[in-house]
Formats: structure tokens, sequence, C-alpha cells
């Protein structure tokens, strides 16, 4: 064939083959590029994971692309990327299920001039096993401390095994005066001041797409001090109308506290005093008895019954049986349970120096039971003038 042959043939198949990609441009009385989608293919995507792929496209006006999906239809987690540049970009946010051949789908560019190419694609994912299912959460934290009344509380309870957490208190009590904190974290916070003495049960549950967990706490709320017990000790409790409610229960649950951590060795008694009593007062005993275990048994049992509860008044009372606290030689240690005292105070402040004079060695512990703002005084000072212990409860 000769040289103009050729050329001439050369030509007539550029001429067409810029006319066969949908349509030709021409710029300026030139020629241009033919357009065409240089990316024939998609590497495969996995199931689960992110996927990010280049569609790149050449020729034509070089300006002014759109890119779209003429036919099929892509999985519904992969779009299309920037427009109006000769490259464009599949994405997902993950991988999607599709086994082999996948799904089927055309996409095509068009210039500013109108030109367009397209190719057609199968976008397939790796198939294999799915992701396993979230993680339930554990909860890790078994047990909590238990605290004393008005002190500050602060635990976390811990949990594992998921990165999304969420925890609700589904059976029980918290302690009055504590609180959850947040409740969408790893770490539970439980804070807050208790306001009442017991023992609270609760349950705490942690769930998150994987499932839940479960777990159940005691907390025990105790008084903020402990008795050193010597010997000999005698309770002295206000048991007037004054005391009834939370008052008289407080007295009877650290009464019988103290009374279960009595050893063989202690003897002990317990003065009750109110104006409905014959003489204003009554003890338990009349006299120290040792603390077996029978003994110990009896007086909770008193301690639970119609003779513990409520009844007249203080006013009448007060001086009498404090008084009559020191009568007894052999005591070691006075704890006075009181709550109201009425007018006679003062004059229960102004005998007490004579009083315990004659014991210097004597272990006076005066425990307010939520006491207003005269009997907190009081308390405050008898503990001064006794050289003993004032505990507001």
């Amino acid at each position: 064939m000769n040289r103009v042959l050729w050329a001439a043939l050369i030509a007539a198949m550029t001429l067409f083959c810029a006319c066969d990609n949908e349509d030709s441009g021409s710029q300026g009385g030139s020629v241009l590029p033919m357009l065409q989608i240089v990316t024939t293919t998609l590497p495969p995507g996995q199931p689960g994971l992110p996927y990010s792929t280049a569609i790149e496209a050449t020729g034509g006006t070089g300006a002014g692309y759109t890119w779209s999906v003429i036919a099929g239809s892509m999985p519904a987690n992969l779009t299309l990327g920037a427009q109006s540049t000769p490259n464009t970009t599949l994405t997902a946010s993950d991988g999607d299920y599709y086994p082999a051949p996948g799904r089927q789908f055309t996409i095509q560019v068009e210039d500013s001039a109108g030109n367009k190419a397209h190719m057609p694609y199968a976008y397939i994912a790796d198939y294999g096993p799915p992701p396993p299912p979230p993680s339930p959460p554990s909860i890790v934290t078994t047990n909590l401390p238990n605290t004393v009344l008005g002190s500050p509380y602060l635990q976390f309870v811990h949990a594992a095994g998921t990165t999304s957490y969420s925890w609700s208190l589904v059976m029980g009590n918290l302690p009055p005066g504590l609180a959850l904190g947040a409740t969408t974290t790893s770490a539970l916070e439980i804070y807050g001041t208790p306001t009442q003495l017991g023992t609270y049960h609760f349950t705490l549950h942690c769930a998150s797409a994987g499932g839940y967990d479960e777990q159940q706490y005691t907390i025990v709320v105790e008084y903020p001090y402990s008795f050193p017990f010597s010997k000999n000790y005698l309770f002295v409790c206000d048991l007037s109308v004054h005391t009834s409610g939370t008052v008289n229960n407080d007295m009877r649950y650290e009464l019988t506290a103290i009374l279960q951590g009595l050893s063989y060795q202690d003897e002990f008694d317990i003065m009750v005093y109110n104006d409905s009593l014959q003489g204003g007062r009554q003890y338990l005993w009349g006299s120290l008895m040792p603390a077996t275990q029978g003994n110990v048994a009896a007086a909770i049992t008193w301690l639970n019954s119609a003779a513990f509860q409520p009844a007249g008044d203080v006013s009448n009372t007060l001086y009498d049986a404090w008084e009559d606290s020191f009568n007894h030689p052999a005591v070691d240690h006075v704890l006075y349970f009181f709550h109201y005292v009425a007018g006679h105070g003062a004059a229960v402040l102004a005998d007490l120096p004579t009083w315990a004079a004659p014991y210097p060695n004597r272990e006076n512990t005066f425990v307010g039971f939520s006491p207003d703002g005269a009997a907190a005084t009081f308390g405050q000072q008898a503990a001064s003038i006794t050289g003993g212990t004032y505990i507001a409860v």
C-alpha cells in the first residue's frame, strides 16, 4: 500500500473513532481527543470494611465532566464522588455482601461539549463469613464497699467487652443520697452522700447492641464511728415520742450492731427514759449482765418489741435519767443516745461536772440522732465537760 493511501486511511479512521464514542467534538476548528473512561475494572470490596476506588476518564474538552449511572444499579452503599473533574471515586462506608458475579451497572461521563463515554462494571465483594456480631458487655466489678452515714461516697462499676454502653438500675434501690453518674460510659459512677442508715440491695443492668449483663450489689450504710468496747458499759436512750420513726429505727439499728459485736467478756445494760414509764426510766436488766449469746439475743428481741417503742415526753425525765447513769460505778463506758433535750438541758449541763467528777476514767459518748440546734449544742457541751466525744448522726 502506497504512502498516500495509508495516510488517507489513517485520517478516515481517526474521524470515525471520534464520532463513534456517542459524540465527537471540535473546539476552535480542531478535532478533540476522544473522550473515554480508562478504568475498566473495579477492585473487589471487603465485607464490613470501607471501600474507595478511583475511576479515570481522558480526552474530550478536559472540563465540566458529569458522572452518572445510566444502566443497572450500584450497591446501595456505593456513591459516586465529585463532578466536574476528569476523575471520580466510588466510595462506601463499609463493604457490602454480594456474591460473584456481583452487582452490574454502567457509568457514563459527559464533558462540557456533550461528548459522552461509558463503561460497564461489576462490583464484586469478597464473599466470606460475615463479621461477628457485637460482643455483649461484661460487668467486671463484682462488689462495692460499704460506707458511713454523712460521708461522701464515690465508686465506679466497670464493664468491658464492647464499645457502647447503656447502664440502668433495674431492681432495688441505692442508699438515699447516692445517685448514678453518666450511663453511657464503660465506668458507671456511683456518687453522693448517704443520708439514711441501712442495708441496700440493687441490681445494675449494662446493655449494648450485642446483649447485656447484670450484677447484684449490696451497700451497707453504717454509723460514722466505732466503739472501743471496754468491758462494762451502759446505753442510755431517749425513748420519748420525739424519737418516733427514723430516729427510733436508727437507735435500734445501732444498738443491735453494737450488741452483736460484744464478746463474752463484756457486760452491759440498757436504760430508756420518758415520762410514760414508771419513775421516768426503765432498765433492761437493772444491773450489768455478761454478753453471752443468750443475753445478747434477749436484748435484741427486747429492742424490737413494744418495750422499745417511743412514748411520752422527755422534759421531766432527762435530768433524772442522766443523773442516774452515774450511779453505776462499775460502768466503764456510757453511750447517751438522744434527740431532743427540751428545757432541762441547761440543768443537766450545770450539774454534769459534779456527776462526772468521781469517774475521771469513764468514757462518755454523746450521740445526737438528727438533733436540732439546741440538742447539738447540748451534746457538744456535754462532751467538753466530761472529756468525752460528741457525734451527730
